[in-house]
């Protein structure tokens, strides 16, 4: 097949579910053979594995990377030391796998896989294959039933809990937080950023079940808050002057959990040293997060795509620098609408609302709630043309921000990247 009608089968893979440990099982149990660390949470999870997987390589370490969602492309879920699985290598072990799926369930195959268990197949066999010292596997939705769970890590991280993938994961923290505590298995230790007490106190009863010991992340004492649209510099424990190069403030508590894993990483005999470790923190990126296109006017990409998201993003950008505030937004039907709208837009000089790719809501299913904050909006039903709208009426010294969905930001990025919008003084 060609790499065209594989993606076609791939993202039409919405079957009841296979179980994966059999195919696994025929693929060699790579699960069973990759030293891994798990992670979940509501928000964060992403970049924590990104300042933790820099800080590895920086090491020395092969790293491996399973991440989701993706923005452009599905390649980009699967990383080793920052480089994504090329098209041809995707192909050549999606076919594997789907050759030992059809083998099992014949001519059911396509009505039993799923799109994700299928790419977390794909992930452990490459791992493996490729001999990864360390694979950092991001949960997808929750933990305790996520296809993530059929690995056994060397320890978990929960970077937060609070409202998302309601539909799946139940309408309260409490239940939320159960949940995603299934990121580890019983017996296996669990860092944890959460910092909500009804929250933590739950985990921790969790956690004395399963006889799972339980650590929290320290966070740093002092910050210097950003200064400049090109960096962030924090003090954690006796590390003086961190760096990021990441912008947003809820980024310095990402790399501070980061920083908590290594000596959990340091039990079992992995060695990191403080250049390691600085050289890591500041040369981490991660698309999509408070991502900086352009100055003049700027350009900034968000992926917040939940309330809490969109609550940190609004801190963040009250340590920036800039005159007016032009938000493009367009959030998913199944997201809180009204409760990320009531976060985000009221900071906002003027809004634009505009439908995100998949499952997007249409502009008009969120005027009444844009209403309520401000009447200074409009609708733009297509990104493409949302973005050429905001750069009209941007003046050199405002912001325009894009979020409210992942799926939003990675087509703005991919508009971007095709050039149609350069302008002077462009960064990427």
């Amino acid at each position: 097949m060609t790499y065209e009608e594989m993606l076609e089968k791939l993202y039409n893979l919405k079957g009841t579910g296979l179980e994966l440990t059999k195919i696994l099982a025929q693929l060699g149990r790579p699960e069973k053979k990759v030293k891994c660390i798990r992670v979940g949470g509501t928000n964060g999870k992403g970049s924590t594995c990104a300042f933790l997987s820099h800080i590895l390589i920086e090491a020395g370490y092969s790293v491996g990377l399973f991440t989701s969602p993706h923005l452009t492309e599905p390649e980009e879920r699967i990383q080793i030391n920052g480089q994504c699985i090329s098209r041809q290598e995707f192909q050549i072990y999606f076919e594997r796998v789907w050759d030992t799926i059809w083998a099992l369930h014949g001519s059911d195959a396509e009505s039993i896989a799923r799109f994700f268990e299928v790419l977390v197949a794909i992930a452990l066999l490459y791992f493996y294959e490729q001999k990864v010292d360390i694979a950092l596997i991001e949960a997808g939705v929750g933990g305790r039933r996520d296809d993530t769970n059929v690995v056994h890590p060397l320890f978990g991280i929960l970077t937060s809990v609070d409202l998302d993938h309601q539909e799946v994961l139940g309408n309260t923290l409490e239940a939320i937080a159960v949940e995603k505590i299934g990121i580890v298995p019983p017996g296996v230790t669990l860092l944890c950023a959460e910092t909500k007490p009804s929250v933590l106190a739950l985990i921790q009863r969790e956690c004395e079940k399963q006889n799972s010991k339980l650590i929290l992340v320290e966070f740093p004492q002092e910050t210097k808050k950003i200064v400049s649209w090109e960096n962030q510099r924090f003090n954690w424990n006796d590390f003086k002057k961190l760096e990021l190069q990441m912008l947003g403030a809820y980024q310095i508590k990402n790399a501070a959990t980061a920083l908590s894993a290594l000596a959990l990483l340091e039990q079992h005999d992995f060695k990191i040293t403080d250049s390691a470790v600085r050289q890591g923190l500041k040369q981490t990126q991660w698309p999509g997060r408070m991502e900086l296109l352009q100055k003049n006017p700027y350009i900034l990409l968000d992926g917040a795509k939940n309330p809490a998201g969109l609550r940190a993003l609004k801190e963040s950008l009250s340590q920036l620098d800039y005159a007016n505030l032009i938000l493009i937004l367009g959030i998913s039907t199944r997201k809180e609408i009204a409760e990320m709208i009531a976060e985000i837009v009221p900071i906002a000089h003027r809004v634009i609302l505009t439908q995100a790719p998949f499952r997007g809501s249409e502009p008009s299913q969120m005027e009444a709630e844009v209403q309520k904050h401000t009447l200074r909006y409009e609708m733009v039903s297509a990104p493409e043309a949302a973005l050429e709208r905001a750069l009209k009426q941007a003046q050199l010294n405002d912001l325009i921000c894009v979020t409210g969905s992942l799926f939003l930001v990675g087509e703005t990025r991919k508009i971007w990247q095709d050039r149609r919008f350069a302008k002077a003084g462009e960064i990427g």
